[in-house]
């Protein structure tokens, strides 16, 4: 009877520490659940140094924040660029090849798409008055193939496509905007100079935020009327189409979103590309540029089937805090890129 009774008692305890132990479990469980939950456990996929929450959108592009696991540093990578020929003529054409590379090495790296495309090249001449967006396509060899076609044949092209032109000699950047495999997006700047005729530089030093294309307009306006540096900035872009009012709402989806916005500074060539959404009928646009000064824009959108490319010039001033942005391109040609 005695060991009967000793052996329940034994039981008892051990249940109780178990319980206990259980409870204490579940405790720390619960108090690590409430400690993750007011953790930055999301990232912009575009921009990792934007953190929140599940449900959160980046305020530098709009983009929903993801799992910080899908957001995992990488190796340092690079785009490399050549053409043939060696050297393009603006008045003849050529093609241009980009691969991306681990960087230091002859390893090339596949990309996931983003938007649709796994590379997007956006072209400017220096002094910012030329504009494309454009697509090499895939290569077996693991490059991306860009077509040029010459100044002469620019009007037969497709928008949009898969082939560009320069519209004359002089220095270019290509901005390659582009995401390797399981990781972070990025952007690289690559100069370019073309031999042929040049234009004369433009300069820009008036705001323009009315603009038409075809029989579309976009009017840009800034929340509170002014654009500032080194802080979110509010956009609404406001359609007519036929001197008709078009909500944005109408608009085609062009490479997966209903508009694309490049902004580059005139001084450094700072670089943002965003993608709104849409607000009572307006295009909403998101985003941030680290100084004042004047950059230039390009908005484009799709409707009937038809791409329509707009540009602006923004006049910036000084915010009340000024920031080192994110997408500002290092000397290499690396930055923390905005998509």
């Amino acid at each position: 009877m005695k060991t009967v009774i000793f052996i329940l008692s034994a039981f008892c305890i051990f249940s109780l520490n178990s319980g206990c132990n259980n409870s204490a479990a579940d405790k720390a469980r619960k108090e690590s659940d409430v400690h993750a939950d007011h953790h930055h456990d999301y990232a912009c996929p575009m921009h990792p140094e934007v953190t929140g929450h599940k449900g959160d959108k980046c305020p530098k592009c709009g983009m929903d924040l993801e799992p910080i696991e899908k957001t995992t540093v990488a190796p340092n990578y690079e785009m490399r660029m050549h053409s043939t020929p060696a050297q393009l003529n603006a008045e003849n054409d050529g093609v241009l090849f980009f691969t991306p590379f681990i960087k230091g090495s002859n390893e090339k790296v596949p990309l996931d798409a983003v938007h649709g495309e796994k590379i997007h090249i956006i072209s400017v001449s220096n002094d910012l008055a030329f504009f494309d967006h454009v697509h090499p396509e895939y290569q077996a060899d693991g490059s991306y193939k860009l077509e040029v076609k010459s100044s002469i044949e620019s009007a037969k092209l497709p928008k949009g496509g898969s082939s560009t032109h320069f519209a004359s000699g002089g220095d270019y950047i290509l901005f390659a905007d582009y995401r390797p495999t399981g990781t972070d997006g990025r952007v690289e700047k690559l100069p370019l100079h073309i031999t042929g005729k040049e234009a004369a530089p433009k300069k820009w030093t008036k705001e323009s935020l009315r603009t038409a294309s075809g029989n579309m307009t976009i009017e840009l306006k800034p929340e509170g009327g002014t654009f500032f540096s080194g802080e979110e900035l509010h956009v609404e872009g406001k359609l007519a189409y036929n001197g008709k009012p078009l909500s944005a709402s109408e608009l085609d989806d062009y490479l997966e979103a209903k508009a694309h916005m490049v902004v580059i500074a005139v001084s450094d060539k700072e670089f943002v590309h965003v993608h709104p959404d849409v607000d009572n009928n307006f295009l909403d646009l998101h985003f941030q540029v680290s100084h004042p000064g004047f950059y230039r824009g390009w908005v484009q959108v799709k409707y009937k089937g038809e791409l329509y490319t707009f540009d602006f010039v923004m006049d910036v001033k000084e915010g009340s805090s000024n920031i080192h942005s994110g997408h500002e391109h290092k000397e290499e040609g690396h930055g923390d890129h905005q998509h």
